[in-house]
């Protein structure tokens, strides 16, 4: 699989159909364009510098960018995706939107229908991940595959049987909010014992600033994984505890669902091995093995671009 970023137009293809795919986080706006063969031909990343109705106005201004840049180079759109980190029903942000909560009650597929003429796709950002590695990269081959991403929150997805799972009015898949301690500690979905409240990055570095007694606002994702290289004892400490509730969340899917696969996007992933096969020990140490012993462990093929890439493929799938 080719990722080429903003290079790597052929002409010679270019009648091939390309969709753009919007990925909506908390901390940035990702863009792609697709090509219907898998090749990305341009690719930007936007730190999120607006809230409340402006987000949708900068997220018009991305799309704006990638049209020309199709424009410029003689490319077919045939539509656009958009990933979410919330539950979304119809094209409508409906729940789940702790991180974004200016998008609750937003109808984004009717916004960008109207303002772009195209064909319009929204989907939960975990399950636009699922779609860019059970089209294109890790999880082509495998039949029940469990992904999830791990940021800020904690997203999942799930591919049964073949086919991907989004439960009654696509509803499903809120893995980060499974109950690992009935009254344990308070997530931001106002639930109480969830997943994310105890695996999400922004749990381990809450936890990491309590070892070693330092303010949250003076800590970041660099700063932590810094400290963790130079192996302090918090940094440690605090890389264990999220490793064990982690895979006390994985292990209890494989006890449920004995997937042959299991994909996590994480951005830990992107700085050594070290993360995906702590998870996989601890998890083949608390699983049962029968369920287990034959699960794959990978990181996201496409890494932190997996839900702009997933985006724009639900055009293609549509």
């Amino acid at each position: 699989m080719n990722i080429n970023y903003h290079s790597g137009v052929d002409d010679n293809t270019n009648n091939m159909n390309c969709a753009i795919g919007i990925e909506i986080g908390d901390n940035q706006t990702q863009c792609a364009l697709l090509r219907e063969d898998g090749n990305v031909l341009f690719y930007r990343a936007y730190p999120k510098d607006t809230d409340g109705e402006m987000l949708l106005i900068s997220v018009e201004n991305v799309i704006r960018q990638a049209l020309s840049f199709s424009k410029e180079h003689s490319l077919s759109v045939a539509g656009i995706g958009v990933g979410v980190p919330a539950i979304v029903e119809d094209g409508v942000v409906i729940g789940a939107t702790e991180h974004l909560p200016e998008l609750f009650g937003c109808d984004v597929k009717k916004k960008l229908l109207l303002s772009f003429g195209l064909p319009v796709y929204i989907e939960n950002d975990a399950h636009m991940v699922a779609m860019a590695e059970n089209c294109y990269g890790s999880a082509i081959t495998s039949s029940n595959v469990v992904f999830l991403t791990v940021g800020s929150g904690i997203g999942g997805a799930l591919k049964l049987n073949g086919h991907l799972y989004s439960g009654n009015r696509n509803r499903g898949g809120e893995l980060g909010h499974m109950i690992i301690n009935s009254g344990g500690m308070e997530c931001e979905c106002g639930g109480k014992g969830c997943l994310q409240a105890y695996a999400s990055i922004d749990a381990l570095l809450k936890h990491y600033c309590e070892l070693a007694k330092i303010k949250h606002s003076e800590i970041t994702q660099e700063v932590f994984l810094e400290a963790y290289e130079q192996q302090t004892e918090s940094a440690l400490s605090a890389m264990n505890w999220h490793i064990k509730y982690l895979s006390e969340g994985i292990a209890s899917l494989i006890n449920c669902l004995a997937p042959e696969k299991v994909i996590v996007n994480c951005q830990f992933n992107e700085i050594g091995d070290f993360y995906i096969n702590a998870l996989k020990e601890h998890v083949l140490s608390v699983s049962l093995p029968a369920a287990s012993e034959n699960v794959v462990f990978s990181a996201g093929f496409f890494g932190k671009k997996s839900g702009c890439i997933g985006a724009a493929t639900m055009v293609f799938v549509n």
